[in-house]
């Protein structure tokens, strides 16, 4: 084995090799002018060789090129999505970190800022505010829709309602399904009256077997006939127990309303910055501060008056409207991906940056405490709303009477009067208002959106309640 891979070094070996086994042999240089021998085509075969050699080397040596430039692109590939990743890591470490305590803002705020966003043409901003309009009118209706439900449930026989109660005509006057009426109705002398000076002109539906039987129930069941059976045994079967839970129930149930009046207030805050012209957001912005939690409250109450008072009834009832009063929250996970979710907090966080918020943070919070204590009163204190804001009377004999039909009035007018109240106190001393002139138009406008927001969800979810196809 040679390691002289070289001209001379291959020569030498052949001198040394053909001077030892043949002296006689005369070895001519490469170079002199005597070629063509064998030493020539050695050295022609050798040359060849080495050429090839030297091709391949260099082959060898474009592809170790190539392989060290797609390692090297590789690497940089690797080490950008080990720092996507980091980046992920830590954005997601930052957002479980002040995920319990930072406030997220839900759908309306998410429209609004769509709307007001620079190119967004004038159709498809007024289209985005009709959305929020449509979401709040949407709520308000399911929230009264409960309330009709919960104090007048439909019914196919008398056994399906509480005691106290038989199952009557509904307004549309269909006996089948029928609705849960107080049992004072089902007399004779008490239904002509109501016929006649009352004009519940459902009441002469169903024939006088029907009526006979209706009477002959509540005799054997209606054990109170100017009280209302199922309150009156409910109320007096709750213990104290039973009143520690509804008061923890009532803050439950409205921890979502105080969340809907904090994101309420940062968007008036930002549409008073953006000083955007947005008619439609500005009364969506008002039903969700002061129609929604009036709602919210109401259907707590008329969930609970329509059942037992036990622990667990009022722990359920308190959980249900929770839910069901953060109906937007739940539309902003539905609706905006989580980038969307965390530009709508970036630009809202960037906003409010320099605004001053502990004031209507504390007004939120006494309203909510506000909301609370009427939702405790209107349980403990049903009889007493009823006889204020609702109850019958009887002609012929002048007794006024406690309806169970007039739970839904207690559920809602304490709340509605409440809610007004606490509603116009709220815009009288907001800040935002400079002039006395803009306290009195904010609050006269408030006034009529509650109000027509009021009759619009009482029309639609009567006329859904009373509605069977």
């Amino acid at each position: 084995v040679h390691t002289d891979f070289s001209i001379n070094g291959v020569m030498s070996e052949l001198v040394k090799r053909t001077s030892t086994n043949n002296p006689t042999v005369v070895i001519t240089p490469l170079g002199s002018a005597q070629s063509g021998g064998p030493l020539a085509e050695v050295e022609a075969r050798f040359a060849r060789r080495m050429a090839a050699y030297e091709e391949r080397m260099a082959k060898a040596e474009f592809n170790e090129s190539r392989m060290a430039a797609f390692e090297k692109r590789i690497e940089k590939r690797m080490a950008k999505a080990e720092a996507v990743e980091k980046e992920r890591k830590r954005e997601k470490k930052e957002v479980e970190a002040v995920a319990p305590t930072k406030k997220a803002h839900g759908i309306h705020m998410a429209l609004f800022l769509a709307a007001n966003a620079e190119g967004t043409s004038r159709m498809k901003r007024w289209a985005l505010m009709l959305v929020s309009i449509f979401i709040v009118l949407g709520q308000c209706t399911v929230l009264m829709v409960i309330v009709f439900e919960a104090s007048e449930p439909r019914c196919m026989q008398h056994s399906d309602c509480n005691e106290g109660n038989f199952c009557a005509p509904d307004w549309s006057a269909k006996i089948y399904p029928g609705v849960c009426a107080d049992c004072y109705e089902a007399d004779p002398s008490t239904r002509q009256f109501l016929i006649e000076k009352k004009g519940r002109t459902y009441l002469s539906q169903g024939g006088d077997e029907f009526w006979d039987e209706a009477s002959q129930y509540c005799n054997e069941t209606d054990t109170m006939p100017t009280l209302c059976d199922h309150y009156i045994n409910s109320r007096e079967a709750m213990s104290g127990g039973g009143f520690l839970v509804l008061i923890f129930s009532a803050f439950v149930a409205l921890i979502p309303a105080v969340q809907d009046l904090d994101q309420s207030h940062d968007e008036s805050i930002v549409m008073a910055i953006l000083k955007a012209r947005s008619p439609l957001f500005y009364i969506s912005n008002r039903l969700r501060m002061y129609l929604v939690p009036c709602l919210v409250v109401a259907a707590s109450a008329a969930l609970i008056l329509s059942d037992r008072f036990t622990a667990q009834n009022f722990l359920l009832n308190g959980m249900a409207i929770g839910f069901a009063s953060s109906i937007d929250d739940l539309l902003s996970f539905i609706c905006l991906r989580g980038r969307e979710r965390e530009k709508v907090e970036k630009k809202v966080e960037e906003l409010l940056k320099q605004e001053d918020k502990e004031r209507g943070w504390k007004r939120n919070r006494l309203y909510y405490g506000v909301l609370v204590l009427t939702l405790v009163l209107v349980v403990v204190f049903t009889e007493d709303l009823v006889y204020v804001f609702g109850g019958e009377v009887n002609v012929s004999d002048g007794v006024t009477r406690f309806s169970c039909g007039d739970l839904a009035e207690a559920a809602l007018f304490l709340p509605f009067i409440v809610q007004i109240g606490a509603g116009l106190f709220m815009v009288a001393v907001n800040e935002r208002n400079r002039s006395w002139f803009d306290k009195v138009k904010d609050t006269v406008m408030t006034f009529v959106m509650v109000l027509l927001g009021t009759f619009i969800s009482d029309r639609i979810s009567t006329y859904l309640h009373f509605r069977v196809d």
